[in-house]
């Protein structure tokens, strides 16, 4: 596992898998233990640039932060906030079930918002 783990934190090797899988392996290598802060930080990053870009639903990132929060990772507040800002969720959210599963994602990483959200 720590030899994905490895793989995975190579330069642009986030970008060669595809989204469902990479919130797979997130969550395999949190449970496995073999999710460091570094890899957790750049699957956060990776996250917060596909969102931006449209290539990462609402869905998707609930999917990433449930298996970060799995993993007892806990990203700072502004960090979150600046996915979120980037995802915007409210505008992109397709139904009340993908909703539903980001704020249970957030609420699994103790997200608490400020006013903007």
């Amino acid at each position: 596992m720590r030899q994905l783990a490895g793989r995975l934190t190579a330069p642009g090797a986030l970008d060669q898998v595809p989204h469902p899988q990479l919130a797979d392996a997130a969550w395999a290598l949190g449970h496995a233990g073999a999710l460091d802060e570094q890899l957790a930080s750049q699957l956060l990053q990776h996250s917060q640039q596909q969102a931006a870009h449209g290539q990462l639903d609402v869905q998707g990132l609930a999917e990433v932060l449930d298996a970060l929060a799995a993993a007892k990772f806990r990203p700072s507040p502004p960090v979150l906030n600046q996915l979120l800002t980037a995802a915007d969720p409210l505008s992109r959210c397709r139904s009340s079930q993908e909703l539903g599963a980001l704020l249970s994602a957030l609420g699994r990483l103790g997200y608490q918002p400020d006013d903007r959200f």
